[in-house]
């Protein structure tokens, strides 16, 4: 790999450290950082957004082709992921109130996990004829494996929680729609991991994964009212934005 093919890997972990540094000293000048995460996420979803749709373009975005079809989907859920967490930022900074659950970022939010799975289905269709029955059966049972898990771990303190029915659905939603865009993203990676595709569907798929975990630690905050903006969570959430801007940039340079 040339010098110049290693600036984005670089510069992305360059940032990775610098939001860990961040994390870290907040917690003792938190004058100085106030609320970073309410800046810092949606400026990286807002930058990953950017990266989809550039690679969008790439394979002509607005064309009527499959392929077309499944990045103007792609880009439409980091989109609404961009809007959701400007929203969610509007409620820390000019209104200044304590972020309430659910609020319309959290529909907001939904509707891009719907758009991400329209593009994965879409994307994946294109291929399947490569991927075995063998493999996608073991994408299958990983996943059913970590949503057990997930579960395990969500399930009894949210049902036995103090919040109310909707509150509750969320908390249970968004590690189940996690779920979902992680079996699409691993049969995809499984499909492509021996071609040109496969550095930037396992950075893609290195993002769900991390933004799964912040979603469960998010969720879980909330149930014990531990939740807290610059938490581990956001910190990992804003990993994973700055994995799925390389993974939609590499995907671009890489075909």
């Amino acid at each position: 790999m040339k010098l110049t093919e290693n600036v984005p890997y670089l510069a992305a972990l360059a940032l990775g450290i610098i939001l860990l540094m961040v994390y870290v000293l907040q917690g003792t000048y938190p004058t100085v950082f106030g609320s970073f995460a309410g800046v810092a996420v949606p400026a990286l979803a807002g930058l990953a957004t950017i990266s989809a749709v550039l690679a969008g373009r790439r394979y002509g975005l607005l064309e009527r082709s499959a392929f077309a079809r499944a990045w103007l989907a792609f880009a439409f859920g980091m989109g609404a992921w961009f809007v959701g967490a400007v929203i969610q930022s509007i409620y820390v900074f000019p209104l200044d109130t304590p972020l309430p659950s659910p609020t319309i970022a959290d529909a907001v939010y939904v509707a891009g996990y719907f758009f991400f799975l329209v593009g994965l289905i879409i994307y994946v269709r294109l291929f399947e004829v490569a991927l075995p029955m063998r493999v996608l059966l073991l994408c299958l049972a990983a996943v059913l494996f970590m949503g057990a898990l997930v579960f395990a771990f969500l399930f009894a303190p949210v049902v036995f929680s103090s919040g109310s029915v909707l509150s509750k659905s969320f908390d249970l939603l968004y590690p189940s729609l996690d779920l979902l865009l992680l079996f699409g993203a691993l049969v995809g990676f499984s499909i492509f991991l021996q071609g040109k595709l496969g550095r930037s569907w396992l950075l893609l798929y290195a993002a769900l994964v991390l933004a799964t975990l912040a979603d469960i630690g998010s969720s879980y905050g909330m149930i014990r009212g531990t939740y807290y903006m610059d938490g581990l969570p956001d910190l990992l959430y804003l990993w994973a934005l700055t994995l799925f801007s390389l993974g939609f940039y590499v995907h671009k340079v890489e075909l």
